[in-house]
């Protein structure tokens, strides 16, 4: 991990749905919301079992939230992010 720019994390929260018809339950998880966090390896090591100081030290970071009965699309769209806002950084 010493020879990586930085270090990705995606924080995925889901949501569990049961839905019961006579005898029959259905399960479902649905993404609720999603969170991303760059970080120099460095930090990543110091600090992998602290989350809130992750987030103090990220080098970016982002989140969406499920708006619509569709939330699916979430990580792809923070992904999207990344490369639009962060992957162009110069260090």
């Amino acid at each position: 991990m010493k020879s990586a720019d930085f270090v990705f994390l995606m924080l995925v929260e889901y949501e569990s749905n049961q839905v019961a018809v006579g005898a029959i339950a259905v399960v479902s998880g649905d993404i609720k919301s999603v969170a991303a966090l760059v970080v120099s390896p460095d930090a990543y090591t110091q600090y992998i079992s602290d989350l809130d100081n992750l987030r103090n030290m990220a080098l970016w970071q982002t989140s969406e939230s499920k708006r619509f009965l569709r939330a699916g699309d979430l990580p792809k769209k923070i992904v999207k992010k990344f490369h639009a806002n962060a992957a162009p950084m110069k260090r």
